[in-house]
């Protein structure tokens, strides 16, 4: 995570390098830029009052990742379905670290990109929980789209019963639907709970620079 990836593409027939899309689609298209700050907020769906949850490791954990979708403005279409973005919480501490991603859309062929820049500080507490927080910067007529779907194989939870206790970690399913379970102690008949989470759901604040910010419900 911490060395940059040079990833080799081609757009328009040019050949471009994906840590140089910013400045090659600035000068040779006119386009702009734009940065929008992302707030990650978690609720849980569960059976069994569980509603607390965080990667085993924390939210620091550099493999916690994310899938969303691009569209492209200009035709109003669903572009691409992009896998496993890097979800930076204290990027601060991953001074090196950014992501790029050359995008390019094959009705209007228009090209661009986003990347997730390394600036995205501490972040925001909401009832003594941490939200995650990143910064992503697109290029061209590009938006992420309203669907998204957080991955990582291992979660921990607490129930809210006042119990400050973490149970799991519970491990995600072979189809990605969330559903994690882990049973008690099978020696004692009395300790035969199961716990199961029945999906987690995210909300994305998106908050363009110098402007109102904007709630987007996710599922």
């Amino acid at each position: 995570m911490g060395s940059q990836v040079k990833l080799l593409v081609k757009v328009h027939s040019t050949s471009i390098i994906a840590s140089d899309l910013h400045c090659e689609c600035v000068r040779e298209l006119g386009t702009k830029s734009r940065t929008c700050r992302l707030i990650l907020y978690i609720s849980v769906d569960s059976l069994d009052g569980v509603t607390q949850v965080e990667p085993e490791g924390g939210w620091e954990n550099p493999f916690l990742c994310y899938h969303t979708q691009v569209d492209c403005k200009n035709c109003n279409r669903e572009l691409l379905e992009i896998g496993y973005l890097p979800l930076y919480l204290c990027a601060d501490r991953m001074e090196d670290a950014q992501y790029h991603k050359a995008l390019a859309c094959p009705k209007c062929m228009g090209c661009g990109g986003l990347r997730i820049l390394n600036m995205g500080g501490e972040p925001i507490t909401v009832e003594g929980q941490d939200m995650p927080v990143m910064e992503i910067e697109f290029i061209g007529s590009f938006q992420v789209h309203e669907k998204l779907k957080l991955f990582y194989f291992k979660w921990i939870c607490r129930k809210d019963d006042g119990n400050e206790e973490f149970l799991g970690p519970f491990c995600v399913d072979k189809d990605g639907s969330y559903a994690f379970s882990d049973s008690g102690d099978e020696s004692d008949d009395d300790d035969d709970e199961l716990f199961q989470i029945k999906g987690i759901k995210g909300c994305f604040q998106v908050t363009p620079r110098d402007a109102e910010s904007i709630d987007i419900g996710l599922l």
